[in-house]
């Protein structure tokens, strides 16, 4: 029976590898982060709006002990740039505050550099300007380049569209060879309140892309012609396994210094929020955060498995 139980806890334990690293196969992991994609928008730089990613990191290191996070109408946006709002400017006092066709050229080609608005954005903007020239200074400040509500709403109507689609909160990236992955992500449940806001809520399980990770390993280790492999703890951090924050802060910094030391990157310290990225031998990590939609049938199987292994353990 003894035998029989450590045949199929090394089986488990060797399925579990296999679906981690995508089927042993050279193939990208597929939870990585994208924005080019003919399906429509998957992920939202949280980077954009630091009020919210500032919330979203705070619970991220508090255990994800608050009850969600909230996003309404107004409440994260990005405003039109300074540096564009003094170009425009200059424009229109170098003409004496005429705006002929040769000022709107100039204009339109600012606000098209900004790559934040399509042509009829660009061409009432400029509209607007001519109307009342002396006045743009104030109408540029009020211009609302982005909206965290907005980006949200067009990522649950693709989630409506497919159903094995769920939203999920990344932490941590980290780019090998022009790809980019989360090393932490946690998957959300997501409705609108009575106030119309998103309300996001967690799920009790922490996970961390050993995916991701084994595959740029194992890369990395390859072209380093290393014998060792990176050292990591269970895909799954069950958060209600961790009665102190101290304790859940050591294991996610033990994480982080497992990965840095293994590709010899500078320390990355969890608590310092302006921890900028650190880069080495075409490893890149930073501490940037997204809201994204991705397929929950993938994280399903995995889950199984490892369900399966922990009973077997046990």
């Amino acid at each position: 029976m003894k035998d029989l139980k450590n045949t199929i806890t090394e089986l488990c334990k060797y399925y579990m590898e296999f679906l981690e690293s995508d089927f042993r196969s050279n193939r990208l992991p597929s939870r990585r982060i994208e924005f080019d994609i003919e399906e429509g928008k998957k992920n939202i730089d949280l980077q954009k709006y630091n009020d919210f990613e500032s919330k979203a990191f705070k619970c991220f290191t508090d255990k994800f002990s608050s009850n969600g996070l909230k996003i309404g109408k107004n409440q994260f946006i990005i405003k039109l740039p300074n540096e564009i709002i003094t170009k425009i400017l200059d424009v229109i006092k170098k003409n004496n505050y005429v705006i002929d066709r040769p000022v709107k050229s100039r204009i339109s080609k600012i606000l098209n550099d900004c790559d934040a608005f399509n042509e009829d954005k660009i061409s009432k903007i400029i509209e607007d300007i001519a109307q009342s020239p002396e006045s743009a200074h104030e109408y540029l400040k009020g211009i609302v380049v982005g909206d965290l509500f907005d980006e949200t709403f067009e990522l649950w109507k693709n989630k409506q569209l497919k159903e094995k689609e769920e939203f999920y909160l990344y932490f941590y990236e980290i780019k090998y060879k022009n790809n980019k992955y989360p090393l932490f992500y946690i998957q959300l449940s997501t409705g609108m309140n009575d106030k119309g806001e998103y309300e996001l809520e967690f799920n009790p399980v922490l996970l961390v892309n050993k995916k991701a990770i084994q595959y740029i390993s194992e890369n990395y280790a390859k072209e380093k012609d290393l014998k060792w492999k990176i050292d990591l703890p269970a895909r799954q951090i069950y958060l209600g396994n961790y009665n102190e924050v101290e304790e859940y802060i050591k294991l996610l910094q033990s994480i982080l210094n497992e990965v840095t030391n293994f590709f010899g990157l500078d320390s990355i310290d969890l608590n310092d929020k302006n921890e900028e990225s650190i880069t080495n031998n075409g490893i890149e990590i930073s501490r940037k955060s997204y809201l994204a939609l991705f397929d929950k049938s993938d994280e399903a199987i995995l889950n199984d498995y490892e369900e399966m292994l922990n009973l077997i353990l046990s």
